[in-house]
């Protein structure tokens, strides 16, 4: 379930829901004033993927779908919406050191040191910046910006993921795009400056076999690298 849109009208508060599942169950949607439940009110079950409730007009700032987790609801980051404010269902940001875990409540950035090495950069330096991987999710991401101390220039890795769950005989698909910029840089008799940057797309895919307790899994990775030409600076001597 997912709680797309929140109105207030004369009337009361006008909340449209989408079944993102295909679960038919009645469900509960709390009003919330200062992050503390007001009034819960319980639906029947969708007749549908979407559809508009009424709720009654209460001093509300924010609409929880399943606030007591009564429901089986993996994904509950689409579960608030804020009536007011720059993107309503958008929860607060918290940058934590280490956030190996989703919390609901709230949008979570982790930042960690890392230190790498390579042989067009030599030493990098940068931090981490990612999305907590547990429990799992459907965009994932790595951004690993970082320094070259040996090419003094700035350098990184990434890592993107992205799930798809069209179900059925394929429940699972996983498509993904890791960028890894390299830079060299010589002085031996000119300046010359070269790079190049490694595009990694992979794509994988889980089958299952119908009334067998079985999986398959298949991974496709293909690797483009992108030439940059040289750059010379050339210095001219008179005598």
């Amino acid at each position: 379930m997912a709680l797309k849109k929140a109105v207030h009208t004369p009337e009361g508060y006008r909340l449209t829901v989408k079944n993102a599942g295909n679960l038919p169950a009645p469900y509960s949607i709390s009003a919330l004033r200062a992050g503390r439940p007001v009034e819960t009110v319980w639906y029947p079950a969708l007749q549908g993927k979407t559809a508009a409730v009424a709720f009654p007009d209460v001093p509300a700032d924010a609409f929880v779908l399943d606030y007591g987790r009564a429901a089986l609801d993996i994904n509950r980051k689409n579960n608030s919406r804020r009536t007011s404010g720059l993107l309503p269902g958008l929860e607060p940001l918290r940058v934590r050191l280490l956030a190996p875990v989703e919390q609901p409540a709230r949008s979570q950035l982790g930042i960690l040191p890392w230190l790498g090495w390579n042989n067009y950069d030599k030493a990098l330096v940068g931090a981490i910046l990612y999305n907590p991987p547990f429990p799992a999710r459907r965009f994932q991401y790595f951004l690993l910006p970082g320094y070259g101390i040996g090419s003094k220039r700035l350098a990184g890795l990434a890592d993107l993921r992205f799930k798809l769950l069209p179900g059925g005989w394929l429940p699972k698909v996983l498509l993904g795009l890791m960028p890894r910029p390299m830079i060299t840089t010589t002085t031996r008799p000119t300046t010359t400056t070269c790079g190049f940057t490694a595009w990694c797309r992979c794509c994988g895919f889980a089958a299952e076999r119908v009334a067998v307790v079985s999986s398959t899994t298949c991974k496709f990775r293909v690797l483009f690298i992108g030439k940059e030409e040289a750059r010379f600076r050339l210095m001219a001597f008179w005598a």
